[in-house]
């Protein structure tokens, strides 16, 4: 078997919002998001956070999430760190899992 297909999906206990400060600037990359969690974001006024990324449909799909949060950043006007972390570690994902 492939190692990527051993990895198993984390499971949640809770709504994954409640680890979401929603006053931060954050951004949120998810394949799956429940009803509950996007009624979440959207009381907090906060649902334009979200990029839904789909690699099981879609295997370049993280490559067009990168592009999209460099554009979001881009008319920004700032240089924003966490979207650059956000941007790193899809990089490093996609080179790990091409390397399996």
């Amino acid at each position: 078997m492939r190692m990527i297909e051993s990895i198993e999906p984390t499971r949640w206990n809770t709504l994954k919002t409640e680890a979401i400060d929603m006053d931060s600037d954050f951004h949120w990359t998810d394949d799956r998001l429940l009803q509950s969690e996007a009624e979440v974001l959207r009381a907090h006024g906060v649902h334009d956070r979200l990029v839904i990324a789909d690699s099981r449909s879609r295997p370049d799909d993280l490559a067009r999430v990168i592009e999209l949060l460099r554009e979001r950043q881009e008319r920004s006007g700032s240089s924003r760190t966490g979207v650059d972390c956000i941007i790193s570690c899809l990089i490093l994902s996609i080179r790990r899992f091409e390397d399996l």
